[in-house]
């Protein structure tokens, strides 16, 4: 196989709804592309203003582009707004928080596990590519819609 034939992937956002995501309320996700290989994820999240996604940490990277709204870590002194990037690092633990005011857009690109935790850092809760692409299929087969294959390195 030829390396050049498989450098370019191109996926249509508006192909792929937003996946209702129970840990917070209102929270949807798109998983753009998985690499199962590196476990690694390139996503958009939606937040509404004024809710959270629960505390948690990643046990990979983490970089996160913000495309509307504002947002905050409880445990950190900023807020990221339309325009900023945070970049965390492994094992890492916060409370992310959406503002009020306008719903929070965001890009990530994440490896490893999201691991979700009680006030005494107890594991409640794990999050993973595969657990997250599995709803994503899931409720894209619910539609009557083809799934897009989104782990692929095929060009398209």
């Amino acid at each position: 196989m030829k390396y050049e034939s498989i450098g370019v992937t191109h996926v249509s956002g508006s192909d792929l709804p937003w996946v209702p995501w129970e840990v917070g309320e209102g929270l949807a996700y798109k998983l753009f592309k998985v690499d199962p290989v590196h476990g690694v994820m390139v996503a958009a999240l939606l937040a509404p203003a004024g809710t959270q996604l629960g505390r948690h940490r990643h046990t990979g990277f983490v970089q996160l582009y913000t495309i509307q709204g504002a947002w905050k870590y409880n445990e950190h002194n900023w807020i990221a707004r339309g325009g900023d990037v945070v970049y965390e690092t492994a094992n890492s633990i916060h409370s992310f928080t959406i503002l009020p005011g306008e719903d929070v857009v965001t890009f990530i690109v994440f490896n490893g596990t999201l691991e979700f935790l009680d006030d005494d850092d107890n594991l409640i809760h794990t999050e993973s590519w595969q657990s997250m692409l599995e709803r994503q299929n899931n409720f894209i087969r619910e539609s009557g819609t083809e799934v897009p294959d989104v782990t692929s390195f095929e060009e398209n």
